[in-house]
């Protein structure tokens, strides 16, 4: 009984490893998203999933850029 918790632990440890760069990389986003908007940026972040536990964050551009 105690094998079968043990595995059952490490299972669901590795399957929230993956899960767990995805919700940092979307917080880590968020809070730069939150920053663009106090200082009117025009680009926005984004968190991307890319498989394997990793993820990237990754700046757009929304709307359009007026000439200076």
């Amino acid at each position: 009984m105690k094998k079968l918790i043990l595995v059952f632990t490490i299972l669901v440890s590795f399957s929230l490893v993956g899960c767990l760069a995805q919700i940092r990389a979307e917080n880590l986003a968020t809070n730069l998203n939150d920053i663009a908007a106090v200082e009117h940026s025009p680009y926005r972040w984004v968190a991307t999933d890319l498989g394997d536990g990793k993820s990237r964050v990754e700046q757009q551009l929304i709307g359009e850029v007026k000439p200076l």
